[in-house]
């Protein structure tokens, strides 16, 4: 994510969520602001493996925006619905 964002010089923000858990957040590596549901106004998208939504009951039951043979991509209309419905932790 730190690599998409450097080469875009910061026009796409992205942060990587833990594969094991994706429902928080670990900013160790990240701007302490991407914590902030309010940080990132506009779209945002969550993409996952194919795996990691098949996995998750609330999300397996949503129609993904984009899907292929390893990835499924959601669009929300801002970083605070994907905080509300998927972000649950720290």
């Amino acid at each position: 994510a730190n690599v998409i964002t450097e080469l875009t010089n910061g026009q796409i923000e992205m942060l990587c969520l833990q594969p094991e858990d994706f429902h928080k957040i670990n900013v160790w590596l990240y701007p302490l602001a991407y914590k902030d549901p309010g940080y990132h106004k506009g779209e945002t998208f969550l993409l996952l493996t194919i795996d990691e939504w098949q996995s998750d009951e609330a999300l397996s039951r949503r129609v993904p925006d984009y899907e292929d043979d390893n990835f499924v991509i959601f669009r929300y209309p801002s970083a605070s619905r994907v905080f509300e419905e998927v972000i649950t932790g720290d």
